[in-house]
């Protein structure tokens, strides 16, 4: 079958994890024989490019006042779907929900809704602007796309109370995690505690900040290594929360996937205590690489990590908590080498890319046979 995803941050855009997830399981669903195309909005001049049997094509968008700039790129977005179409038909278009970028359909093609998590969801939880009116376009996706995928059974409960809307058809699909990528390296560096992604509040940044005053202190020698990104707050702002331990908080550059994974594979304690996630890619990214996970018990962490078993859960509003579940880790080497290899099993029955495209393709294939 073709199938199109519509993704505005494929890599190596620096953005969140929709894009690490279209990637990934793109590429899989290519490896399954299908033909797989990317299409989206991006900065600079329209280019087509093959990421691994993907085409990816990133068309300029028009620059005006930044809402007309939207409007018009969904328009923009249509005609290049209707050609695509033309010259080989799709068969199925997996839209995200966050800006409710769809606009109507094209004859004979399925249309289905990725719920990610929208404007809508982030300002509910107190993450996200004031209300916007892309929160019209997403309600009104939420209303006319009837068949949902969602990244976690809790979120996809959750969109379905704040849009009002009932889906025809419905599967789970968790973020996929490239298990032959994210893997067990043998070399781990025992004072290496690490954490990936913006510098978001609602990814428990403040709290871990706190947090790593605590642990920083009682474990010496060890070193808290951020894979990041500035985005709603600034590296001063989490060392300033860290006091006298900011000197051993070191910052590391945004990464892709490839150089990310042998970095996440070499710490002994993956933690991100966030207070919002749709399906957490730092979690599952981390088992894979057979690394404990200190989490979070808020949203979709206790679907996602198996608390005791492949880490650890803790209150995302508390730092002692979150200190004292790092410690614990640590200060038993054999259990956290056990939990490794739990949260390793765990990811590749649960998150890997096979079990992703194999549930989506099967998820695609019932939705053509009923259109």
């Amino acid at each position: 079958m073709h199938v199109v995803y519509i993704c505005h941050e494929y890599p190596p855009i620096v953005a969140g994890g929709i894009g690490a997830a279209v990637s990934v399981l793109a590429r899989g669903m290519a490896r399954r024989g299908h033909r797989v195309t990317v299409l989206g909005i991006y900065e600079g001049k329209t280019r087509t490019e093959n990421d691994e049997g993907v085409t990816v094509h990133r068309l300029s968008g028009r620059r005006f006042h930044r809402t007309i700039h939207w409007l018009c790129s969904r328009c923009q977005l249509r005609a290049a779907l209707r050609k695509i179409n033309a010259r080989s038909p799709i068969d199925v278009i997996e839209w995200p929900d966050f800006d409710g970028w769809y606009l109507r359909g094209i004859a004979g093609v399925v249309d289905v809704l990725k719920v990610h998590g929208g404007r809508i969801s982030h300002r509910v939880h107190g993450f996200g602007p004031k209300l916007s009116v892309r929160e019209f376009f997403e309600l009104r996706m939420m209303k006319r796309l009837r068949n949902w995928i969602g990244v976690s059974r809790w979120f996809n409960a959750e969109w379905k109370t704040f849009s009002k809307a009932l889906p025809l058809r419905e599967t789970i699909v968790y973020n996929p995690v490239d298990t032959s990528l994210f893997r067990p390296t043998g070399s781990i560096d025992p004072n290496l505690i690490f954490y990936s992604g913006g510098l978001r509040s609602r990814k428990g940044v403040h709290t871990l900040a706190k947090a790593a005053r605590l642990f920083l202190k009682d474990l010496p020698g060890t070193r808290l290594a951020m894979a990041s990104f500035e985005c709603e707050m600034k590296k001063a702002e989490v060392l300033s929360f860290a006091g006298e331990m900011a000197h051993r908080i070191e910052f590391l550059p945004f990464m892709s996937q490839k150089e990310l994974a042998p970095v996440m594979a070499g710490a002994s304690v993956f933690v991100m205590p966030s207070l919002y996630e749709s399906c957490g890619n730092g979690w599952i990214e981390a088992m894979a690489c057979g690394v404990p996970v200190v989490g979070s018990s808020a949203s979709c962490g206790p679907e996602i990590i198996a608390d005791g078993e492949t880490g650890f859960l803790s209150n995302p509003e508390d730092p002692g908590e979150v200190a004292q579940k790092v410690k614990d880790i640590l200060s038993d080497r054999e259990r956290a080498l056990q939990m490794g290899a739990a949260g390793r099993r765990r990811a590749i029955a649960r998150f890997s890319v096979e079990v992703a495209a194999e549930v989506s393709e099967h998820f695609y294939s019932s939705t053509l046979n009923r259109r």
